[in-house]
């Protein structure tokens, strides 16, 4: 089994209505590296947008999205049903998977999320990401058995899974085509003790924090990360703006994802 691409291959972070929305693409001189927060961002607690004119965000979190759904599905590929989907910061709401693993939250504002996956003997999943005015988003989840995945975690990192710590994935989504993968970005954490990762072009996995030409994935991940919330330090791919939380939100135990849209840069 690949040593990353199994706890991503079912994040699929997908942009359903971007074309023609007035007001919802990021301001022009956008700056794509992070450094933590940017001035205006909002008080000590929420994740802050990095690469973004702060007037930009605040019109966004003012105005709607259309809404996130999607499909939540084990490693073996078989729905789970009674998960339950929390937004954690940005809005209001709650929702549960259906018999067919499938979820729906309509009215979330646009601007900053954090979703949280939840579920009797499931790990954790706390997705980050960035929501247009107008946009609907499709974010299928792949949610681990808490016992399959800390042995899988063991064999494939050669220490056992660290239930005071979590783990972080940056994962390079572009914006036009979600299923393209992107080479070339990366990130730092600034927690103390977290250690990088990534794949190579053979699925194996090795230090770093920037991901290398022809990786299997377009991902950084981070383990021995302290719980609380964490700036991230973003270098985008060649030729492109990306766009992320410049802080994640760690749970001792859990999983966190933040999503980085990257597209090329404003004319």
């Amino acid at each position: 089994m690949s040593v990353i691409t199994p706890h991503l291959a079912a994040l699929v972070l997908s942009t359903l209505a971007l074309a023609g929305c007035p007001g919802d693409e990021p301001a022009s001189g956008a700056q794509s590296t992070t450094s933590g927060a940017p001035a205006g961002a909002p008080p000590s607690g929420a994740p802050p947008i990095a690469g973004e004119d702060p007037d930009a965000v605040a019109d966004a979190n003012a105005a709607p999205s259309k809404g996130v759904k999607g499909a939540i599905r084990d490693s073996n590929g078989k729905a789970v049903p009674g998960v339950i989907v929390t937004v954690v910061y940005g809005g209001e709401g709650s929702t549960k998977s259906g018999s067919d693993g499938s979820y729906d939250l309509r009215k979330v504002p646009a601007g900053d999320l954090v979703l949280r996956f939840s579920g009797p003997d499931l790990i954790d999943n706390f997705m980050a990401f960035r929501i247009w005015t107008d946009e609907d988003l499709t974010i299928d989840v792949e949610m681990y058995r808490g016992a399959s995945e800390r042995a899988e975690f063991e064999e494939s990192h050669g220490k056992p899974w660290s239930d005071a710590n979590g783990v972080v994935f940056v994962q390079f989504e572009s914006r036009q085509d979600a299923k393209k993968v992107l080479y070339g970005g990366g990130a730092t954490i600034d927690a103390k003790g977290a250690v990088g990762k990534v794949v190579d072009a053979d699925d194996k996995l090795m230090l770093g924090t920037m991901v290398p030409d022809k990786s299997a994935s377009p991902t950084v991940e981070f383990i021995d990360v302290p719980p609380g919330e964490w700036p991230i330090n973003l270098t985008p791919p060649p030729g492109l703006d990306c766009f992320v939380p410049a802080q994640v939100m760690v749970k001792a135990g859990a999983y966190s994802t933040v999503f980085a849209s990257c597209e090329p840069p404003t004319p």
